[in-house]
Parts: structure tokens; C-alpha cells; sequence
């Protein structure tokens, strides 16, 4: 089971608007045993966050990761933090089945717990039930 800070890839992620495609997603909690994983998409397209600076953006719902190399992901990447989505364990389970969903690692503690705190400040982007699951 997935935890927090965990970065997944997903080859069939569901967006919003019902397309499917490639997406790297941040775990965002520590799911109990029937707990959905509470993610968080990932982009490397700067066009949408021109001028953004490192760590947390609340006016464009964002924490910006620069390329240090000494995180999982590679390259400047963009945690876009204005939705948040569950992945159900029987979801998971059959992605990882279907070779659809892997894990590439874990960001560090700093860095989660960074997101994690600019989560507060986008607070009513995201639904009461996910942000009791990321907090409790």
C-alpha cells in the first residue's frame, strides 16, 4: 500500500473530464486499510506557472519542485494542489496488476511536509473528506 510522499506512476489515470493518460501523482496520506490514497497530479509544463518561485504558490495552487537532483522526480516539476484525488485500494490493486501503476519512490520528508503545509493554505480548493484523511 502506498504512503505519504510516495510519487506513483500511472499509465491510465483518470482525469477529471473522463480522459485517460500518463500521470506522476504525490500520496498525499497514510491510508488505513480501507482508506482511499489521496493524491495529488503532477506536471513538468511551466507554461501555466510562469513565475512561480520555488515552494508553495497559493495564488496559482501550486508548490513548485526545482530540479535538484535529490528527489525522485527529475526535472523542475509543478504539484498542482487545486484538486485532489482517491485512489481506492481495489483500483491500485488492479493497476499494479495490469502493470498501470508503479511506484518511482519517495520524496523527502522536508518536501512533503512542505506540500503538506501549503495544502492548508489552499483549503478550500480541497473536499473536507480528503483533507481529514491527509491530516489526521
Amino acid at each position: 500500500m502506498p504512503a505519504q510522499g510516495d510519487v506513483l506512476c500511472h499509465e491510465r489515470f483518470r482525469f477529471s473530464d473522463g480522459t485517460f493518460g500518463k500521470k506522476l501523482l504525490v500520496v498525499l496520506n497514510n491510508p488505513a486499510a480501507r482508506d482511499p490514497c489521496i493524491v495529488v497530479k503532477t506536471t513538468s509544463q511551466r507554461r501555466r506557472y510562469q513565475g512561480v518561485k520555488p515552494g508553495c504558490n497559493p495564488n496559482k495552487s501550486v508548490f513548485y519542485l526545482p530540479d535538484t537532483g535529490k528527489e525522485v522526480v527529475r526535472g523542475d516539476t509543478y504539484i498542482q494542489l487545486e484538486e485532489t484525488f482517491e485512489l481506492s485500494v481495489a483500483d491500485m490493486t488492479a493497476s499494479v496488476l495490469k502493470k498501470a501503476l508503479s511506484s518511482l519512490g519517495k520524496l523527502s520528508d522536508l518536501s512533503l511536509s512542505q506540500i503538506k503545509n501549503c495544502l492548508k493554505k489552499v483549503r478550500l480548493d480541497i473536499p473536507e473528506r480528503h483533507y481529514k484523511l491527509i491530516f489526521k
